[in-house]
């Protein structure tokens, strides 16, 4: 089971790639939604990893999003991210610029502002 520092290690590394990758405005732009969903994933798993928590799968981790009085609120975003990713790899979405500014402003920052602030209750 990854640390909280391994997570979050993991979280900045995709993100450093999603910000190297975007400056370029590359044409593969599904990688980039695609980063930030993973990147996205670790913070939260890196907050988990507070509590000795770790999901196994997404369906796992959903759950535990989904019902935290903690993170519950961020779940919508979470997920909208998560069908994004999916939409990318498996349906062949090809997103706009637009649909990449909006992943990272609307869904992503406000996630990760969100779980890294939260306080760590034991």
């Amino acid at each position: 089971m990854p640390t909280r520092a391994q997570h979050l290690a993991q979280a900045n590394r995709n993100r450093t790639l999603y910000e190297a990758l975007g400056a370029q405005d590359v044409a593969e732009r599904e990688w980039l939604v695609v980063l930030l969903f993973y990147a996205v994933l670790h913070v939260v798993e890196a907050w988990f990893a507070n509590y000795g928590i770790h999901a196994k799968t997404h369906g796992e981790r959903d759950a535990r999003i989904s019902t935290h009085p903690d993170l519950r609120v961020i779940y919508g975003r979470y997920r909208q991210l998560r069908i994004d990713s999916i939409n990318a790899r498996y349906n062949c979405w090809r997103p706009s610029l637009n649909d990449v500014q909006t992943a990272h402003n609307s869904l992503f920052q406000h996630v990760v502002a969100h779980v890294t602030n939260l306080p760590v209750r034991r």
